[in-house]
């Protein structure tokens, strides 16, 4: 009984010994764990740089990337430019025609005779301008409304029309058969303030839809007043608006006079 434990190691002792030494295998496993962890640790960078095909295709794909990136910039500074020359090369119509009258080729001023208007649109554009429809309106007041309302659209025989590019084209006269002598009490009570013929106007608005050679719709708006006593505009430059023979054409009021 004394000799088996004086043999055996205490159990205090056993748990205090050191681990058995490793063996020349797993000394040589974790060498090779140290080796591939210093493999690991080095950057992209580093191994593009150490191996000539890696670098060539780093290169490679750079240039390919602001190739595309560049190409990409080219093209669409391309399609502007593109893009600008034809909108600018369109048709471009405008107003060139707002002519006043009388029924029978009658004094301008001599309101015994029922009024004519005749419009005309001439292209000042490069292409030809296919128009598909006009609209013609009126109204006798002292100010037309902040927003226009078209009541009238006008389908000529005529229409569709081409107008070819430096060409004017004049619509047939319209007759206005309600004369603003005959709508005077009416207008008094539409409007706020009184009326009289010194300051009662004459107005046509409308506007005219024309196709560009690429297919878009285009549509070009006019607005002009004629004064019933002939001296309402004062020292207004042009003399046939004086005369009574044709309208003043506000070509500034975007609200009527606009162009798409």
């Amino acid at each position: 009984m004394v000799s088996v434990a004086a043999h055996a190691d205490p159990w205090w002792l056993e748990s205090s010994q050191p681990p058995h030494p490793p063996t020349q295998q797993q000394t040589a496993t974790e060498d090779a764990a140290k080796d591939t962890g210093k493999e690991d640790g080095e950057t992209i960078w580093q191994r593009t740089i150490s191996d000539p095909l890696a670098l060539y295709t780093f290169v490679l794909t750079l240039f390919t990337g602001v190739l595309g990136a560049s190409t990409i910039l080219l093209w669409r500074e391309n399609k502007r430019s593109v893009d600008a020359i034809i909108a600018a090369d369109r048709p471009r119509l405008r107003l060139s025609k707002l002519q006043f009258g009388r029924a029978g080729n009658a004094d301008p001023l001599d309101n015994a005779k029922y009024a004519t208007v005749t419009i005309g649109f001439t292209n000042y554009g490069d292409k030809s301008a296919v128009v598909t429809e006009v609209c013609f309106d009126h109204l006798f007041a002292a100010m037309v409304p902040k927003r226009p309302v078209y009541r009238n659209k006008k389908t000529y025989l005529s229409l569709p029309v081409t107008i070819a590019p430096d060409s004017e084209h004049v619509f047939p006269p319209e007759i206005i058969y309600d004369d603003g002598n005959r709508q005077l009490e009416e207008v008094q009570h539409s409007l706020d303030g009184p009326e009289s013929l010194s300051n009662l106007r004459f107005w046509v608005f409308g506007y005219i839809v024309y196709i560009d050679h690429l297919g878009k719709e285009h549509r070009t708006g006019y607005l002009g007043d004629w004064n019933f006593d002939g001296g309402g505009y004062g020292r207004y430059p042009d003399e046939a608006v004086l005369r009574g023979e044709t309208f003043r054409v506000f070509s500034g009021d975007k609200r009527y006079a606009y162009n798409t």
